[in-house]
């Protein structure tokens, strides 16, 4: 949840900015540009705030910061007297940390956690009031709604819905007491309301070409995304702000479609309609339908925009200006873990890809024994959890002192470490003298973001090993990493064309047994369809280097199964596993039951 509030954060406030500046410059854009083309930038801007997905340069210009940093400053592995970390809202160690309850690994509230409850609870509470209003609105429909008997009505419907080219049975027309005013409601069954009062032929048929002319445009739809904006982002006023313009520009758009190349006659004979329309009203309201009068400032403007017999631009220019702009600012600003690394630089941020280098020196490779086997998988299970930012997990898998100095950074995250962008792609967690090193693989959106290496020490308590200690990350260069390609861009490479693949793989293949492609830098063999001959249908993994979801070649068969789970068949020493939409053969010596290949399979044979 707290992950969510920094996404819909990030994304209100970059898309504010640029809010901010299409409303200072709305009055000179619509004296120039039509007011369809108006309704386009804000369905751009408002399709922005309802998908707060992020997409960043692999270094932000502007870096805001967020709640998720990586765990940093922490003392060297071979200095264990006292370690700290830094967070957006600290400016030194955590000396003074109470000591947590070590008998629960829970986390506490924190005030991350309220925010996000805050925010959830005005979304509840704007989502419901849209939907109960859409939802009581529909079953007076039902209720009070009655069909239309006057012949003239219903034929004067057909022939303006012939005239736009809405297919039949498309909506429909009632006849509802309780409107206000004539409006267009409903999504999958829309249908034109209308109330009582009678009017004559040539005031109605504006009446319901407006309402098709709505239909026609999907207005409905543009509305209901902009309930969804001001539900999503309602503690931003200018988010309130563009959906009041648009809403108007909507209008606008309509009316323009109505008047179209018509004399002022017709211009005037509209505009008393609306006029009527307005009269009859008695001040209500109803959620999701093209009911709309707006104030005395916004219909005199509306007034004087159906009788502007200038011609307007089409505004491909402007739309792709705030299309532009967005772009722009969304990949130039970007909420962002503070991390302090001191001396040594930590890995910085932004993307997502695959790649990593395993040849990393160790500290010491003077007495590898020092390290047992526990040792190794405590390094790799760490690991594990800080490539899934899973903060609770590594948590567990501290000393107690670790714990209590962590314990408020980690909370405060809610339990979430590490960085959005770039992401830990892969790992490798070596002996060291006294510990272990674990060096991270990064990458981002454009390709490999190189890497970072924490050496660990550890101390046996309770009976258990445990990591005491964490040092400080350091800097692993992109070029030392970046001809290990990752488990998941090897599975992408399965359905990739001769010309995909040459595009999707640093060097030229060279061809091996049976037409494959040899590639021994990367350190794999390819093998295409059988049928046409075109597309890769297998993955033969041959370089100890390449991570596998957690294991390698070498490893043992039972850490495999630990990974991918039962075989779905298994013979002769090659186990077949069920993977997403792929499948694994695993090949493995009986003898020493180590694994000595991996083949990556589109289907199962």
């Amino acid at each position: 949840m707290a992950q969510l509030l920094v996404s819909i954060f990030e994304v209100s406030l970059v898309t504010s900015a640029v809010i901010a500046l299409f409303l200072l410059v709305s009055p000179l854009l619509e004296r120039k540009y039509s007011a369809g083309s108006l309704c386009i930038v804000w369905l751009v801007l408002a399709f922005r705030l309802a998908v707060p997905l992020s997409f960043h340069l692999p270094q932000p210009v502007i870096s805001i910061p967020g709640p998720i940093p990586v765990i940093s400053n922490v003392p060297s592995a071979h200095d264990s007297d006292t370690v700290s970390t830094v967070s957006p809202g600290t400016t030194g160690p955590n000396a003074n940390t109470p000591a947590p309850d070590t008998g629960t690994n829970s986390p506490r509230p924190t005030s991350y956690d309220a925010a996000a409850a805050v925010w959830a609870a005005g979304v509840l509470l704007f989502g419901l009031a849209h939907l109960a209003g859409y939802i009581q609105l529909r079953r007076k429909i039902r209720r009070y709604a009655r069909p239309v008997e006057d012949q003239n009505v219903l034929e004067l419907f057909e022939r303006l819905r012939l005239e736009l080219g809405v297919r039949p049975g498309r909506v429909s027309v009632l006849k509802y007491p309780a409107a206000g005013s004539p409006m267009l409601t409903g999504f999958f069954r829309p249908v034109v309301l209308l109330p009582d009062d009678t009017c004559d032929t040539g005031e109605l048929a504006l009446i319901l070409r407006h309402e098709l002319v709505h239909f026609q445009r999907r207005d409905l739809w543009f509305k209901l995304l902009l309930a969804c904006c001001s539900t999503l982002h309602w503690f931003n006023p200018l988010v309130w702000l563009m959906a009041r313009e648009a809403n108007r520009q909507i209008e606008n758009a309509c009316d323009q479609e109505i008047v179209k190349n018509k004399d002022i006659l017709t211009r005037k004979k509209y505009s008393e309609t609306i006029l009527s329309a307005m009269a009859r009203d008695q001040a209500k309201h109803f959620s999701l339908s093209t009911y709309y009068h707006g104030g005395k400032k916004t219909m005199t403007q509306r007034f004087k925009n159906i009788f502007d017999l200038k011609t307007k631009k089409r505004g491909t220019s402007i739309v792709a200006a705030a299309v532009t702009v967005i772009l722009i600012s969304g990949v130039l600003v970007a909420c962002q873990a503070q991390v302090d690394t001191g001396p040594s630089a930590s890995p910085s941020a932004t993307g997502a890809s695959a790649v990593t280098d395993t040849s990393s020196p160790s500290p010491s490779a003077a007495n590898p024994s020092d390290t047992s086997p526990d040792a190794a998988s405590l390094a790799k299970s760490w690991a594990e959890a800080v490539k899934n930012r899973d903060g609770k997990a590594q948590y567990a898998l501290m000393t107690k002192a670790l714990q209590e100095k962590v314990y408020d950074e980690f909370s405060g995250l809610n339990w979430v470490t590490g960085t959005s962008s770039p992401w830990i792609v892969s790992y490798e967690a070596a002996q060291a003298d006294g510990g272990a090193r674990v060096t991270f693989a990064l990458a981002t959106s454009t390709g490999p973001a190189g890497g970072y290496y924490q050496d660990l020490t550890f101390k046996t308590e309770d009976g258990a090993l445990k990591i005491d200690s964490i040092s400080d990350a350091h800097d692993v260069p992109a070029s030392e990493t970046a001809d290990v390609p990752s488990f998941q861009s090897l599975i992408s490479l399965l359905g990739l064309t001769k010309d995909e693949l040459a595009k999707a793989l640093p060097e030229q293949g060279v061809g091996v047994d049976e037409g494959g492609l040899g590639f021994d830098k990367t350190g794999i063999r390819v093998w295409f369809d059988t049928e046409t001959y075109t597309k890769v249908a297998q993955v033969l993994i041959m370089s100890d280097k390449i991570d596998i979801n957690g294991a390698r070649l070498g490893d043992s068969y039972d850490s495999f199964k630990k990974i991918f789970g039962t075989p779905v068949s298994d013979s002769n020493g090659d186990a077949h596993f069920k993977y997403g939409d792929i499948y694994l053969s695993v090949v493995r010596d009986t003898a020493t039951d180590k694994v000595i290949s991996v083949y990556i399979l589109a289907e199962n044979f």
